[in-house]
């Protein structure tokens, strides 16, 4: 569980940062990804040059997070790459010039005699190397868990201050382990987090985060809500989070019911897509019925099915046979038997 004490040492390190990474595991799930998300907004927020990635693609149910097109599956932040399709001996020399203002950079790509010139709609810009102060890492409970991430950029989980959020105990394995076992989510963990930096959450950032303790809370009635999650979700209320609103609806009536509570990102889906809103299944109320002469209090579902039992019961109750005579008195005398058995 994340608490205020596991941040101390984070904060002067925070203060000192310029520049950050966010990395998800090549696992990523609703709750990391929203989680990864909002720390990167508020580290945008406080100023710091952040980079955020994933080795692995992000998902359709991701698609309705703020900012989830910020999320790269490539790492570097350091060296510009040019890159086009090459042909052997097609290129004759790689040169640069400086403009006369001293303000443009030129890199010159020249083609062999007679070869074809470069097509500039083809050539393509990324970044290699990584280097960053803070590194944090969202839903990892060991480096591996970054996959490519770690075995190609070792060197910066050396040279940066690292810090682990994990939803499971673990092992401290960088610099600062969090762990959010014992919240609900680590949604939950983060919205402490980022409350102990002295960062508040936007609205989007603060309804990304509702958003993944709604899903992990099935709208928060899980048995595991605790009084700090309930502050917390206060909290990201008043900072403008927006909740999903559920429509209810008879199945019988509307044939695009869900059979069970759908989930928010199955709503802004169907939103987003034109489609029929999957809804929460109506789920009657048991009532208890006023208690008959001579039969049990009834319980059942409310409406017709339940007073066509009462008319039944009490259609039964008129037929039952009534005795017209009083019963001998012999019928309500001990009977003694006796025998001549011989032995």
């Amino acid at each position: 569980m994340i608490v205020p004490q596991d941040v101390v040492s984070l904060k002067e390190v925070f203060q000192k940062a310029q520049t950050a990474y966010v990395l998800i595991s090549s696992f990523p799930t609703y709750d990391s990804v929203a989680s990864a998300l909002a720390l990167y907004f508020a580290l945008t927020d406080a100023g710091k040059d952040v980079h955020i990635a994933c080795p692995a693609p992000m998902r359709v149910e991701f698609s309705h997070l703020f900012g989830v097109d910020k999320i790269s599956e490539k790492m570097g932040n350091r060296n510009l790459m040019v890159s086009f399709d090459y042909e052997e001996n097609s290129v004759e020399k790689v040169s640069y010039t400086i403009s006369d203002d001293g303000k443009k950079f030129n890199l010159i790509i020249s083609p062999k005699t007679g070869g074809r010139s470069l097509d500039p709609a083809k050539i393509e810009y990324s970044h290699t190397g990584a280097e960053a102060d803070l590194v944090f890492m969202v839903g990892v409970s060991q480096f591996e868990d970054l996959a490519e991430f770690y075995e190609n950029e070792r060197g910066l989980y050396t040279s940066a201050y690292t810090v682990a959020i994990s939803p499971y105990e673990t092992t401290p394995f960088a610099a600062l382990t969090l762990n959010t076992e014992g919240q609900s989510c680590i949604s939950e963990g983060m919205t402490v987090l980022l409350k102990e930096l002295g960062i508040n959450p936007h609205d989007d950032v603060a309804t990304n985060l509702l958003s993944a303790m709604e899903q992990a809370t099935n709208r928060f009635q899980s048995l595991g809500m605790t009084a700090e999650t309930f502050d917390l979700v206060a909290y990201l209320l008043r900072n403008g989070a927006r909740r999903s609103t559920p429509i209810t609806m008879n199945p019988a009536l509307n044939p695009h019911v869900s059979g069970s509570t759908p989930s928010f990102a199955e709503v802004l889906r169907a939103r987003a897509q034109g489609q029929p809103i999957p809804v929460m299944p109506v789920q009657p109320m048991l009532v208890t019925q006023p208690m008959m002469s001579g039969q049990p209090g009834i319980t059942g579902q409310p409406g017709v099915q339940n007073q066509n039992v009462i008319h039944q019961l009490q259609h039964e109750e008129q037929h039952i046979v009534q005795p017209t005579q009083p019963a001998p008195d012999e019928w309500t005398k001990p009977k003694i038997f006796t025998g001549k058995t011989m032995v």
